[in-house]
C-alpha cells in the first residue's frame, strides 16, 4: 500500500516550480522546461495537460487502453469501479489533513496547514472525483482520454481549495545534460528526491520513468481484454469494488490520524484483488504499472 500510495501522489503534490536553466544546449532547456510544465500540471490536477504533455504514440496507446476496457469489461463492474474511485477521492478531499500526514511520513510532502487542512491534496483529489465521475462506459469506449481527464473537478459541501490554481512555489529548477543523451533536472541544492531525468521520445520530452512504462504498451489490450472475461473474474471484480467503497466510507469517517491510517491501508487488499485478473506473465499489473511509472519519483532521483 505504501508504494501505491506513493505512485500515485508523489509527483501529483509537487508545488508548481519557476524554472531558471543551467545548461549549455538546447536540449537541457526543452528538458527543463518540460519538466516545468509536468509539476505544474499535476500540482494542479491537469491530468488533460499531463496527457497532451505525451508523445503521440503514449496517447494512442492510453486511448486504445481505454478502448479495451469500454468495449469488453463487464459495464456492470466498470460502473461500480467509477462510483468506488469517485467516493474515494471525495474522501480524500474531505481528510486532506490527515492524508497530508500520511503522505509527509513517507517521504512525500503535501503541503498540511496548521487549520488541517491540504490544499494541493484537495485540488488532485477534487480533480480526480470528477475524472472518475466522467469515465463511463461509453466515454471509455470512445477512446476519449483527453475528454475524461478534462472533467471539472468535484467536491464534497464545505471543502475548499478544488478549484483554487495551485500556486507557484518560487523554486527554482537547473538542468545537466548527461552523456547518454538524457537531461537530468532538479532542484539546485535540492535533496536527491527532487530530480528526475527527462528522456527524448518522438521529439518529446518526458520522465524516464514515464518512457520506461510505455515501453510494454503492446501488450495491455491483451492484457485489459481479459479482465472480467468470465464470471468467477466479475464477482472478484465487484467484491473487490465493494470493499473498496466501504475502505472510502472509512477514510471519510476517520476521526483521528490513526483511524485514517489504518482505513487507508486496508484497501491494499481489494486493490490487489482488482489487479490480479489483469496480471502479466511477469506479474506486473500493466494499468498500474503505467500509472505507478507516470507519476512515482517524478522529483526522485532517476541517474546520476
Amino acid at each position: 500500500m505504501n508504494k501505491l500510495l506513493r505512485t500515485s501522489l508523489a509527483a501529483a503534490l509537487c508545488a508548481g516550480l519557476v524554472s531558471s536553466v543551467r545548461a549549455d544546449d538546447s536540449d537541457a532547456s526543452a528538458a527543463l522546461a518540460a519538466a516545468k510544465t509536468w509539476a505544474d500540471s499535476l500540482s494542479g490536477g491537469d491530468f488533460a495537460a499531463v496527457y497532451g504533455a505525451l508523445p503521440p504514440s503514449f496517447r494512442t496507446a492510453l486511448s486504445d487502453a481505454a478502448k479495451t476496457l469500454g468495449e469488453t469489461a463487464d459495464r456492470s463492474v466498470l460502473e461500480q469501479a467509477r462510483s468506488s474511485a469517485e467516493k474515494l477521492a471525495l474522501a480524500a478531499t474531505k481528510n486532506s489533513g490527515f492524508l497530508a500526514d500520511f503522505l509527509s511520513r513517507q517521504g512525500i510532502p503535501s503541503g498540511g496547514t496548521a487549520d488541517g487542512a491540504a490544499p494541493a491534496v484537495v485540488r488532485v483529489a477534487s480533480r480526480l472525483a470528477g475524472v472518475a465521475r466522467a469515465a463511463t462506459p461509453e466515454k471509455l469506449a470512445s477512446g476519449d482520454v483527453a475528454g475524461i481527464l478534462s472533467a471539472p473537478a468535484l467536491s464534497l459541501p464545505g471543502v475548499t481549495d478544488a478549484l483554487k490554481p495551485a500556486p507557484a512555489s518560487g523554486a527554482r529548477l537547473a538542468a545537466r545534460a548527461n552523456a547518454d543523451g538524457s537531461v537530468t533536472v532538479g532542484i539546485p541544492g535540492g535533496t536527491p528526491s527532487q530530480t528526475v531525468r527527462m528522456v527524448k521520445r518522438e521529439g518529446t520530452w518526458v520522465p524516464k520513468p514515464v518512457a520506461d512504462a510505455f515501453e510494454d504498451s503492446g501488450s495491455w489490450k491483451t492484457n485489459l481484454s481479459g479482465w472480467t472475461d468470465t464470471e468467477a473474474k466479475k464477482m472478484q471484480a465487484k467484491s473487490a469494488l465493494a470493499m473498496l467503497s466501504g475502505t472510502a466510507a472509512s477514510v471519510a469517517s476517520a476521526g483521528t490520524q490513526e483511524d485514517f491510517d489504518m482505513a487507508l491501508t486496508g484497501g491494499a487488499i481489494p486493490l490487489l484483488m482488482l489487479a490480479a485478473p489483469v496480471l502479466d506473465g511477469s506479474g506486473d499489473d500493466p494499468v498500474a504499472g503505467a500509472v505507478d511509472a507516470l507519476l512515482d519519483g517524478f522529483f526522485k532521483r532517476v541517474g546520476p
